[in-house]
């Protein structure tokens, strides 16, 4: 059996099906088709490109599907065909995702190129084509009794939640004993959620900056300090009964307080067990023909989480069920049914003190929903270094990031050149909402949709009238487009690296904000120029010489983002004038320098 998959990238032919968006850099021209069989996958390709393309196609982060890379050069126009060796396809369900990377004849460097992300049913050797929803969201059980249910109204930290229990549930697994949970040193989502909304700090200072490979600067950035909890945590699991009734030692009379407790975490690969810090733990019980809400809380740096209520509430006996959700003060990581996805399972209370133990989320590769790690560390991440540098990332409302997003949601959708409509990857100015496809579950995409979220709360939507639409990193459009695509692109090089970075490189993008591809338009068009200069804004160290150099940074670690978010401006050359506001002859000379390095202005 064979099944053909169409995946075309060209960009003179998208049609935006919904305009106020930003979406996703669109990789090189470059039409490519998968012919899965049994044993083997063969791709058809067609270079739309106006020069030589040297492609090197391997397995995705998240493939099940074995293959070894392979290699080829496309000449401008040029279709051909690629065997890939060593296909491996185990039975059941499997995910082939392939990614690429891409050196035209025109430049040295490599760029992101086509990718295949599939999700497929393999029985008895034969791989038959799936949707990612009937492979995954399809796998969780349905809850009893559902629609019965309080809608309790939870502050979040200043914004309230009144979700009822969870319909679809994936059922939490025990950590085996003697297994470590890795921590993450973060406070509490409470202590993040109490800035003040669109928080900034006053921007900072220039200082000279060091040529590349000397000592960095005598810098230290004032960050606020955070609750640092201990380096590992022992799994350990006691597991009561989740069904059979036992007798309660204490006195539902007497309205004692009742402890229920345990750990929480994200399984990213066998073996390795990461804290879902920020989570939401919420405890239910069914009673009198209703699902009662009983506690919730968020879940710590380590992984644990605790819930108190009074004995009186509780009926004995009964089950209390305990469900985790992808969802905090900052964001909402939910289905296309606008649901936050649940974990959760069933248990009996032992005593007013009941550790359920050390729980987890599979999201390994192909476990229950692979990617969501991603996503959810990723935004986690923004959320921690704005608070960090005094800055406040929240939006009224948590930002909802729909995963995976398809064409049945109907957002986000384009046409190819055939006509055919297909899902992608983008942000709406409006809501700030986030639509993210399977192939797109890394970090930087997320972090660079979250900032068009941010930035159009900042600026309460009034983005560049030309803002929008497809893009690709080298190529030149519109102020607009440029300028908003570009700081996006550069929240996420922000959050990942330290600004002593010398050769700032992330996997969403492949490019070096340093050293540019020859082959990336020239000016304030290229979203990559715009982002290389809040770069170098923000970096340690000198480049460039005579009139186009960069020589400065900014005393603290803020103030290139703070600087854009607090000046509603329709072009990236508008932030010369903003950035020399107030500054001596000398530092109004260097950033015109700095300006000029990244062909901001001529």
């Amino acid at each position: 059996m064979k099944k053909l998959f169409n995946l075309f990238f060209i960009i003179s032919s998208f049609f935006q099906l919904n305009t106020v968006q930003a979406s996703q850099p669109i990789p090189v021209q470059v039409q490519v088709q998968t012919e899965v069989l049994q044993g083997s996958v063969i791709l058809s390709l067609q270079n739309f490109e106006k020069e030589s393309l040297a492609i090197e196609f391997y397995p995705g982060a998240l493939s099940t599907v074995k293959f070894a890379p392979a290699r080829l050069v496309l000449t401008p126009g040029e279709k051909a065909q690629l065997k890939l060796q060593h296909v491996e396809f185990t039975e059941g369900r499997q995910v082939l995702h392939m990614e690429s990377s891409v050196m035209s004849s025109e430049q040295g460097g490599s760029q992101n190129g086509p990718f295949v992300h599939e999700t497929l049913w393999v029985s008895r050797g034969v791989p038959k084509k799936i949707s990612f929803e009937e492979g995954f969201l399809r796998q969780r059980v349905r809850l009893q009794n559902a629609e019965k249910s309080e809608a309790p109204k939870i502050d979040l930290g200043g914004f309230i939640d009144a979700h009822p229990i969870s319909a679809l549930t994936f059922k939490a697994n025990s950590i085996p004993a003697n297994m470590r949970i890795q921590p993450f040193r973060f406070a509490s989502p409470l202590e993040y959620a109490r800035l003040k909304p669109r928080q900034l700090p006053r921007p900072s200072e220039p200082q000279n900056g060091k040529p590349p490979g000397l000592t960095p600067p005598n810098f230290t950035p004032e960050e606020v300090e955070i609750t640092e909890p201990s380096p590992e945590v022992n799994a350990s699991f006691t597991s009561p009964s989740a069904t059979s009734p036992s007798a309660l030692p204490f006195d539902l009379n007497t309205n004692s307080t009742l402890t229920l407790h345990g750990t929480m975490s994200l399984q990213t690969a066998p073996g390795t067990y990461k804290a879902a810090w920020g989570w939401v733990v919420k405890t239910w019980q069914w009673q009198t023909s209703m699902w009662r809400f009983l506690g919730w809380t968020y879940v710590g740096g380590d992984g644990s989480w605790s819930i108190q209520f009074a004995s009186n509430l509780v009926l004995p006996g009964v089950p209390v069920r305990v469900e985790y959700l992808t969802k905090n003060r900052f964001i909402s990581l939910q289905d296309p049914s606008g649901n936050p996805y649940a974990w959760g399972d069933d248990w009996t209370l032992t005593g007013t003190n009941t550790d359920i133990g050390s729980r987890y989320a599979d999201l390994t590769v192909n476990g229950n929903l692979p990617g969501v790690d991603q996503l959810y560390v990723g935004a986690t991440h923004v959320w921690v270094k704005f608070y960090n540098t005094g800055m406040n990332a929240l939006r009224d409302e948590p930002i909802q990031v729909t995963f995976a997003n398809a064409l049945s949601t109907g957002q986000c959708v384009y046409k190819d050149s055939n006509g055919n409509p297909y899902a992608w990857s983008c942000s709406y100015w409006s809501d700030g909402k986030i639509y993210i496809i399977p192939a797109h579950a890394n970090e930087g995409v997320v972090q660079h949709e979250i900032g068009h979220s941010i930035n159009s709360y900042y600026w309460n939507g009034n983005m560049p009238s030309d803002a929008g639409g497809t893009h690709t990193l080298k190529g030149c459009f519109t102020n607009g487009l440029a300028l908003t695509e570009g700081f996006a692109d550069f929240l996420a090089y922000w959050v990942q690296l330290d600004r002593n970075t010398s050769a700032p490189t992330i996997t969403a993008f492949n490019m070096n904000l340093e050293s540019l591809p020859s082959n990336v338009c020239n000016g304030q068009t290229n979203e990559m120029r715009v982002a290389a200069t809040f770069w170098d804004l923000y970096d340690y160290w000198n480049d460039g010489s005579g009139t186009s150099a960069d020589t400065l940074l900014y005393t603290d670690q803020a103030t290139s983002v703070a600087i854009y978010l607090n000046n509603n401006k329709s072009k990236m050359a508008d932030y010369l004038a903003v950035t020399q506001a107030g500054q001596n002859a000398y530092w109004q000379g260097e950033l015109t320098k700095l300006f000029k390095l990244n062909t901001i202005i001529p």
